[in-house]
């Protein structure tokens, strides 16, 4: 499994390398710029997305018709939806799971996206269920908007459980 981010060279090339190998592969279209319209994401296992990179990928506004397009775009592709207060959404060809957001005192967002994206990957690599897998992950992102920073508020899994 690779989890790649849009902060990194060559993501095509390597996408393209991982499916070859019969990889899974965890795409995260953050920060969203115009050159993921030509990446082969419909080699991607799993695409992650906030608001913004729907948005962009789809040309949509509303969440569902965001999401109705994606995944017409990318018929074989999972897709994992987070939408900051608003929860997140797993939608694969057999499930449509819907978390609503914790609440908590937010006094930085700064990693929440990445702390939700390595608990998902972890639970789906522990075989957690996605509901299971979106739980474990909308909590520990929780927790990681009431402390500052990036790496610094990432919860231990103890703290998480």
């Amino acid at each position: 499994m690779v989890v790649l981010q849009n902060e990194i060279n060559n993501v095509p090339y390597i996408i393209d390398r991982c499916y070859e190998k019969e990889m899974k592969i965890f795409y995260n279209a953050a920060p969203y710029d115009e050159s993921i319209q030509n990446y082969p994401i419909e080699k991607v296992t799993w695409l992650v997305v906030n608001e913004t990179e729907s948005a962009a990928l789809s040309g949509e506004e509303n969440y569902e018709k965001m999401l109705q397009v994606l995944k017409q775009k990318y018929p074989h592709t999972n897709i994992l939806f987070t939408m900051g207060k608003d929860g997140s959404r797993v939608l694969t060809n057999n499930e449509d799971v819907k978390v609503e957001a914790m609440k908590v005192n937010a006094i930085d967002t700064t990693g929440a996206g990445d702390t939700y994206i390595g608990y998902f990957v972890k639970g789906i690599l522990e075989g957690f269920s996605l509901v299971e897998s979106a739980n474990l992950a909308t909590k520990a992102s929780a927790i990681a908007v009431t402390r500052f920073g990036a790496v610094d508020s990432i919860p231990s899994y103890d703290e998480v459980k």
